[in-house]
């Protein structure tokens, strides 16, 4: 097998092959030489997962594709900038993978009981602020999918209860719709 092969690219974890197939190249995931299933690419996706959302309260799958090798920071950014039409484009596995490293995104999140959160992502840089596209066909529910970021429960509460606080804080004391005066110290006036 390794004589049809050809390495494409490296990581620290596992590196790709490019397998030819009738004038298609079809790029096949590698971990020390042994194709990974989908068993290790699970793993993979929910312990990026996992970490995201210990560090951060929020994961995407962006990020995610970042994390197991899938998409370079390089590529990334460069789809950010509008250099690359569509992001799939830049992930270095084909589409069936894709979408399994999205439906288990999706597991872990209704596991963990994860909020999702739809994001909007746009161009970086100058011009136009164009929505960017995900997904090779366009199609809105991929789009959504790869746009769905996932926050954790606790995190929202604290950044409400953080919000709440501060809100009450900027409240002046009141009593009958007057500032309560009697908090206030009247030597200072």
């Amino acid at each position: 097998m390794r004589d049809i092969c050809q390495v494409i690219g490296r990581c620290p974890a596992f590196f790709y092959l490019a397998v030819e197939k009738t004038n298609i190249c079809d790029i096949v995931m590698y971990e020390g030489g042994k194709p990974m299933n989908n068993k290790e690419l699970q793993k993979r996706v929910h312990s990026s997962m996992y970490t995201q959302i210990k560090e951060k309260g929020i994961a995407t799958p962006v990020e995610v594709l970042m994390a197991i090798g899938v998409l370079s920071k390089a590529d990334y950014e460069n789809w950010r900038f509008g250099r690359v039409d569509y992001l799939e484009r830049v992930c270095k596995i084909n589409l069936s993978k894709l979408s399994s490293i999205n439906r288990e995104i999706r597991a872990f999140a209704r596991r963990n009981e994860l909020k999702p959160s739809l994001t909007d992502y746009k161009k970086w840089g100058k011009g136009v602020k164009i929505r960017l596209r995900f997904s090779k066909y366009g199609h809105a529910s991929v789009e959504k999918l790869y746009a769905t970021h996932y926050v954790s429960k606790r995190k929202t509460e604290e950044a409400k209860a953080r919000r709440a606080a501060q809100h009450d804080n900027a409240k002046p004391d009141m009593k009958d719709g007057l500032p309560d005066i009697s908090t206030h110290n009247l030597a200072d006036a």
